[in-house]
């Protein structure tokens, strides 16, 4: 492998993109969204 120039591919770290702040209150629901169903399908 180190002849023909070829190299192992590392594996990539986890990373972390949220950090949820368990102190913090949801954002309000603007929109009043009401995801409840009249009857089923």
């Amino acid at each position: 492998m180190k002849t023909s120039g070829m190299m192992a591919k590392m594996k990539k770290r986890f990373k972390v993109t949220t950090r949820a702040n368990k102190k913090d209150i949801p954002a309000p629901n603007l929109l009043a969204q009401d995801f409840s169903a009249q009857k089923p399908n």
